[in-house]
C-alpha cells in the first residue's frame, strides 16, 4: 500500500492524469491560499458564501445556475477514485477531512474549482474473488455516498435546487468518463469491468447512502441524434446543466428541456453552417 506523496513507481503518472482529468492533486501541502475544506463547506454559511462567489465568477443569474455547475466540479473526485479503480484495479482512499478545493481563475473560459488532497492511501484490490468484489462496492460507496452526496446535499439546501437535478450533472459526468474509459481499454476483460463498476454506482448504491429514498442516479439514460447527424447517437442530458442561466448562457443541444422540433432546428442550422 503506497501512503501520502508515495505512490511508487507503478503508480507514477497517476498524479498528473488526476490532477489534469479531475482536478484533483494528490499533495501534502495542507495550506492553499483563499481555499476551503471540505468539512468546511458543509456548513450551509460557508457553502452560501461559496456558491455565491463562484456565482458572481461565471456571472450566474442565480444561486442554482452557479450549483448546478459546482455539482459537475465536484464529482471530479468520486470520478478520480472510479477511474483507479475500474481502470487500474487500484483502491485510492481519502476521507472529506482530507479534501480542500479551491477556485482557479481561468481569464478566457470558467474558473475550475480544483480538490488538493492532503493525506490518501492506494492499495490493489485483494485476490480473493468475495474480498475483491466487496471492495469494489465499498470503494463506490465511500465515494459517492461518503464523499460527494454530503456536499450535494448542502448545495441543494442553500441554492434550493432540486438534489436530483445535482444527481443528474454526476450521472452525465459519470456516463461521458465511462465512455471515454472504454474508448482507452484494449483488453474486453477490463471493459466488462467499467460497465459492471458503472452499473453498481447507478442500480446497485442503495438509496439510503444518499439519504433519499432510492438511488438519484438509477434512471434511465435518453439518447439524441448527434448534432451533426452522421455520428452515434449523444446522451440526452439527465437534467438541465443551466447554462442558459448564465449571462450571454444558452440552452444546450442536449438539453431536456427543449422540444425534439427546436433539436431538429439547431441541428439544421449546424449542418447548413458547415456546409
Amino acid at each position: 500500500m503506497d501512503r501520502g506523496n508515495d505512490l511508487g513507481d507503478c503508480c507514477e503518472a497517476i498524479p498528473s492524469l488526476l490532477s489534469s482529468r479531475y482536478y484533483l492533486h494528490l499533495s501534502a501541502k495542507t495550506k492553499i491560499d483563499d481555499s476551503i475544506t471540505a468539512e468546511g463547506l458543509l456548513s450551509h454559511d460557508n457553502m452560501r458564501l461559496f456558491v455565491d462567489h463562484y456565482c458572481s465568477l461565471i456571472e450566474g443569474l442565480d444561486r442554482e445556475a452557479a450549483a448546478v455547475s459546482l455539482a459537475g466540479w465536484f464529482t471530479g473526485a468520486a470520478l478520480a477514485i472510479q477511474h483507479m479503480l475500474s481502470v487500474h484495479n487500484h483502491i485510492l482512499k481519502f476521507e472529506l477531512a482530507d479534501m480542500r478545493f479551491f477556485i482557479e481563475r481561468n481569464e478566457s473560459a470558467f474558473p475550475e474549482i480544483r480538490c488538493h488532497v492532503n493525506e490518501w492511501t492506494i492499495s490493489n484490490l485483494p485476490l480473493e474473488k468475495m474480498s475483491h468484489e466487496q471492495q469494489r462496492y465499498n470503494t463506490l460507496a465511500h465515494a459517492y455516498g461518503q464523499l460527494l452526496a454530503p456536499l450535494l446535499r448542502v448545495i441543494a439546501k442553500v441554492s434550493g435546487s432540486s438534489v436530483r437535478a445535482l444527481w443528474g450533472q454526476v450521472l452525465a459526468a459519470l456516463h461521458d468518463a465511462c465512455m471515454l474509459w472504454k474508448q482507452e481499454i484494449q483488453h474486453s476483460e477490463q471493459i466488462t469491468t467499467i460497465i459492471n463498476d458503472f452499473d453498481t454506482v447507478v442500480s446497485g448504491l442503495d438509496g439510503a447512502l444518499f439519504q433519499l429514498k432510492r438511488n438519484p442516479l438509477n434512471i434511465p439514460l435518453r439518447y439524441v441524434k448527434s448534432l451533426d447527424g452522421t455520428k452515434e447517437d449523444v446522451l440526452l442530458k439527465p437534467s438541465c446543466c443551466l447554462y442558459y442561466r448564465i449571462e450571454a448562457g444558452q440552452y444546450c443541444f442536449v438539453c431536456p428541456r427543449i422540444t425534439e422540433k427546436a433539436r431538429t432546428v439547431m441541428r439544421e442550422a449546424f449542418q447548413k453552417e458547415k456546409g
